[in-house]
């Protein structure tokens, strides 16, 4: 029996069955050290979020590699209550409960997943610098410092990387992988103390986005994550659009045209775009905006679907925010094996697959911009006074159907 799955984009929530022998590791943080006293006056009630990967190979971006396995955006203390360490109890090792320990589970790990990466991240502030960095993957505990925007340089984590007692043969179950989206700011210089670079930040961003905007849209959009991030907040500085001023049609066009010269590439014919698909895809959006939601999948599943979010005090352009959308889900693809089917990571690279699908004919987007009313019903929701751009692409015939068959016949190396 086959299946299809949807991708979202920031958050990415991707559901994929899943079953057989499976093997957990537990990471579980005893303490950690970050920032003092000084530097927390405005996040004081905010809690720190670590992120985990673990990988087969060395990479810079590990949540949008498919030789990871990652857990985000797990929360640890409030920024008060860490000051001047957060310590939790030895207890968490034997039992993870997560609402008196920090730490994460992964499942379905393989031999060959040893790396370990860690970000750190405040009030949706990456604080570690760079974002993921590489730290020992040990049953013993182990002392790290990573580098981080802090008046000491650093943060440092005590932490245990140990064999699950929960490895045993699981039912099928469904999967998701979250994503957080665009930072508010730009990144800090490296050493600096969090709390300046915060109060400078305002002054700083008028005095030079507006060249490096300019410049960025010469360019092209980025072949990271953290490179497309960037192209999106310069363009949003340079353009400073309000939501009347983005025009949906070339947006949309922009979106149809990117998606078929990735597709080009993998010798997939272009996609027709289709306004009853477009009508479908826009109910959705329209759903999620309403509800100033998360991402999440439209249970009517007639379609395959990739999400975006994104949001902004101002937008960029209509095509720099398509370009944008188009290459977030094309970079899944770096590593991808063509000549190998793995559904248990079709959760990392389902835009990309999703994209490229040969046997998909015709797509139509939806899209939906509100206001945030600032009540945070979820870490993914920004403040108060950002839009929000909320962005369905539906596909028809769907694609990422899993079976080994219609993967290696679909999903062509370029």
């Amino acid at each position: 029996m086959s299946a299809t799955t949807g991708a979202s984009l920031a958050l990415l929530a991707l559901l994929t069955v899943v079953g057989g022998q499976v093997q957990n590791v537990d990471v579980v943080v005893s303490k950690y050290e970050a920032l003092g006293y000084p530097e927390i006056s405005a996040f004081r009630n905010s809690p720190y979020s670590f992120s985990f990967c673990l990988c087969s190979r060395a990479t810079t971006d590990p949540d949008r590699s498919g030789s990871c396995s990652c857990q985000n955006n797990i929360r640890g203390k409030t920024a008060a209550q860490s000051v001047p360490r957060a310590v939790f109890s030895a207890r968490c090792m034997h039992s993870l409960n997560p609402s008196k320990c920090l730490g994460t589970r992964f499942h379905s790990v393989s031999e060959s997943q040893q790396l370990l990466y860690i970000k750190v991240e405040l009030d949706s502030r990456t604080l570690s610098s760079p974002s993921w960095q590489l730290i020992p993957n040990s049953a013993k505990r182990t002392n790290s410092k990573i580098t981080a925007f802090t008046r000491t340089g650093d943060i440092r984590l005590s932490y245990v990387v140990l064999p699950s007692k929960s490895n045993e043969r699981t039912s099928p179950v469904a999967r998701t992988t979250t994503l957080r989206d665009l930072p508010e700011f730009p990144t800090y210089p490296k050493m600096a103390t969090f709390l300046k670079r915060y109060g400078q930040l305002k002054n700083n961003v008028r005095k030079t986005t507006k060249v490096l905007a300019m410049e960025s849209t010469k360019a092209n959009v980025g072949n990271t994550l953290d490179q497309i991030r960037n192209y999106l907040m310069n363009g949003a500085m340079a353009e400073k659009l309000v939501p009347k001023d983005f025009d949906l049609n070339t947006f949309r066009r922009s979106l149809t045209d990117a998606h078929n010269r990735f597709r080009a590439v993998h010798k997939a014919g272009p996609l027709q775009y289709d306004l009853g698909i477009e009508r479908s895809a826009q109910a959705w959006a329209d759903h999620l905006a309403n509800q100033e939601a998360c991402l999440k999948h439209d249970p009517m599943r007639r379609y395959g679907e990739n999400l975006f979010f994104f949001g902004g005090s101002v937008l960029p352009s209509a095509e720099a925010t398509a370009a944008s959308v188009a290459k977030s889900f094309y970079i899944e693809g770096d590593g991808y094996n063509f000549n190998d089917f793995r559904p248990r990571e079709i959760h990392r690279v389902g835009h990309f697959t999703q994209m490229i699908w040969r046997s998909t004919e015709k797509m139509g987007v939806g899209v939906a911009i509100r206001q945030s009313t600032g009540h945070r019903s979820s870490a993914c929701l920004p403040r108060k006074g950002m839009h929000l751009i909320y962005v369905v692409v539906k596909y028809d015939p769907p694609g990422n159907v899993l079976s080994e068959e219609q993967f290696l016949s679909n999903v062509r190396s370029g």
